[in-house]
């Protein structure tokens, strides 16, 4: 088992054990009392409290970098501020029209999902495809 770390609330990773997982984690906060810390799990995107002897020092692959990405919906009020190149694009990756319809596909095990518009395809593989074929530039905020 890994050393308890000493905490910083910076970028260094760290493992914490949430739920019965050791997750790879950022100290976003230290309670007063020292013994609570909220942990922001890089490869999930969401937080947790956690107690800091459940927090360890992370001995390897501390240079790969955390899955989760930030991403947000886009108001008319913010497409207003975009160029019209930026526009195109943004509708070439995510389509046209009052809004999507997709379903939640479940995998094997139970444990992984895949979004299927209404014509079958995997949304993310239709997604990915566009945006490496049109060079990986994303609009302002998107990437």
């Amino acid at each position: 088992t890994p050393p308890t770390a000493k905490l910083e609330q910076d970028s260094t990773l760290y493992l914490a054990h949430c739920e019965g997982v050791w997750y790879r984690v950022q100290v976003v906060s230290i309670s007063p009392s020292q013994s609570m810390a909220r942990v922001f799990l890089v490869d999930y995107g969401n937080t947790d409290t956690v107690g800091v002897d459940k927090i360890k020092t992370l001995q390897i692959h501390k240079d790969v970098p955390g899955m989760a990405r930030k991403v947000k919906l886009v108001t008319r009020e913010e497409e207003e501020e975009w160029s019209k190149e930026e526009l195109v694009r943004l509708r070439k990756i995510v389509g046209e029209g009052e809004g999507f319809k997709f379903k939640i596909i479940e995998g094997d095990e139970g444990n992984s999902f895949c979004l299927e518009d209404d014509q079958g395809r995997n949304v993310l593989d239709v997604w990915r495809k566009i945006i490496s074929l049109d060079g990986n530039n994303c609009p302002p905020g998107m990437g």
